[in-house]
């Protein structure tokens, strides 16, 4: 990668499950999905980790 890292020292984090979600497991990168509005999953999609906002990364990321 270009800064060195490999997928699994990487977490994406977005808000589309298609864009955000679906691309970086594509990639091997684990994946955050902000829900803020409280979405319903679809059940052929698994992020890593679904949090309703940036501050709930905090114990992820620690």
């Amino acid at each position: 990668m270009e800064h060195g890292l490999n997928p699994a020292e990487v977490l994406h984090v977005g808000d589309s499950l298609i864009s955000d979600v679906s691309g970086a497991q594509q990639a091997g990168i684990k994946v955050a999905w902000i829900n803020r509005n409280h979405k319903p999953l679809p059940s052929n999609c698994s992020p890593d980790y679904i949090v309703k906002s940036l501050e709930e990364l905090l114990p992820i990321l620690a």
